[in-house]
């Protein structure tokens, strides 16, 4: 028995088959490792898998995708993961988000404690939720942990439950889940509830993307980039797109006629992009202040009250949606004032000092000449005035402030003369592409 619809065969489908197409050799996995989890959850994206709606490389996803009878709901039942984030979201068979539960949203189960509230004890053992999935627009007064398959404006609209689980940057060792099963899934009808049973599901193989980037061919954006490098927060893909190929003439009428989100959207999640072209000059050089974000990847005991859950900077190819490469807060070296600089060259170009060492992150640009930049910001405090989420469209640069990602272009002789600093915050983790290696 199939639980796809063709919505997310359709949306799935489509990302999985843009990567796929460009090295097909890469996923072949004769040796594939399975694990058991709720047949509910049957598709998993995350770094080594799927690399296609522009993801975020510290992302892991769960989907389901089930029938929704008339007068039919789910009941999910897990354990809150040791990470820094994690949600449930709906989608309309677009990809587009309808409704959003994030974490702080959901209420533990009695005697359990919710260890992503500000000040919450993170180690908790008990820590155990319940969440309602139900047919259509959330009312005036939502219930208590439930998730809706329709926007409240009832613009987006599910015709099945099709629902994405995200954990983000699971704790040192946890693994993806975040060291806890994935949830249970339940189907309540008028007959009953049935709980789905365990399935043997495979894994992705280890190293995927980092093949597929390697055997891409090489492209350029028909739009091109200048000098200018403007940062303009996401509205949806029409505009997203004509932004990103140079037709900023169609910007106003793609916004005024199609609704906002897309590209399976986190509603906690909003993003400003920049298109950029190494054609122009080899290395772009981005400077801003940090936000200030919970520090929980070595297993801190207390989640901290912060302007921002979670910040990260991704350079992206548009043509297939991958990213090449990510820095997340933790990873960047920060100066005393809490700002930071980022290069992005082509891996051939990357610059001496471009290390943490030295103080400065490094992003990879891709192998042809033009390249998606793109930052998150996640839940904004409601007293933190400049996320991305409180900027006006068209006003990035003066809303955001001193955290706005102000870039130029360098030659590598420049990035040089910059030096090598040492950082006065460390990044307490780092991964390949913020090795200290060249």
């Amino acid at each position: 028995m199939t639980l796809f619809s063709s919505g997310l065969r359709a949306g799935l489908g489509l990302a999985a088959g843009i990567a796929v197409a460009t090295a097909p050799m890469a996923l072949a996995a004769p040796n594939a490792v399975t694990e058991t989890r709720n047949c509910a959850w049957a598709v998993k994206i995350d770094p080594n898998g799927v690399n296609a709606l522009f993801p975020d490389q510290a992302a892991r996803y769960w989907v389901l995708d089930l029938p929704a009878a008339p007068n039919t709901s789910l009941t999910i039942t897990g354990q809150f993961p040791h990470a820094r984030y994690t949600s449930f979201t709906s989608y309309d068979t677009a990809l587009r988000s309808a409704d959003g539960l994030p974490d702080v949203s959901i209420a533990p189960d009695k005697g359990s404690i919710n260890p992503f509230v500000a000040g919450a004890w993170r180690p908790a053992k008990k820590r155990n939720y319940t969440v309602h999935v139900i047919q259509g627009a959330p009312p005036r007064h939502r219930a208590k942990n439930t998730l809706y398959t329709s926007s409240s404006d009832g613009q987006r609209t599910g015709t099945t439950f099709l629902v994405a689980l995200r954990i983000y940057e699971p704790d040192r060792g946890y693994g993806d889940n975040g060291g806890v099963a994935l949830p249970t899934v339940a189907i309540n009808s008028a007959s009953g509830t049935t709980t789905l049973p365990g399935c043997e599901q495979p894994t992705a193989p280890t190293g995927t993307n980092k093949t597929l980037s390697q055997q891409s061919a090489p492209y350029r954006n028909s739009g091109g980039s200048d000098k200018a490098i403007d940062w303009h927060k996401f509205y949806n893909l029409p505009s997203a797109f004509a932004m990103a190929t140079g037709q900023k003439s169609l910007v106003g009428a793609a916004r005024s006629t199609t609704p906002k989100g897309g590209f399976a959207d986190n509603p906690d999640n909003k993003y400003v992009s920049a298109v950029v072209s190494t054609a122009t000059a080899p290395a772009i050089v981005i400077h801003a202040r940090l936000p200030i974000t919970p520090v929980t990847y070595r297993h801190e005991r207390r989640m901290q009250p912060a302007q921002l859950r979670y910040w990260s900077m991704c350079s992206n190819e548009l043509a297939t949606e991958r990213f090449w490469g990510c820095v997340m807060d933790d990873q960047l070296p920060l100066a005393a004032d809490h700002t930071y600089t980022i290069v992005v060259t082509a891996a051939a170009d990357r610059p001496k000092n471009a290390r943490p060492g030295c103080g400065i992150a490094w992003l990879p640009a891709g192998s042809g000449e033009d390249t998606v930049l793109i930052e998150r910001n996640m839940l904004p405090d409601a007293a933190f005035p400049h996320s991305i989420q409180a900027a006006r469209y068209d006003h990035e640069q003066h809303d955001l402030g001193a955290y706005y990602p102000t870039a130029h272009y360098e030659s590598i002789a420049q990035v040089e003369k910059l030096g090598c600093h040492a950082p006065a915050v460390a990044p307490q983790h780092q991964t390949e592409s913020q090795g200290e290696g060249r």
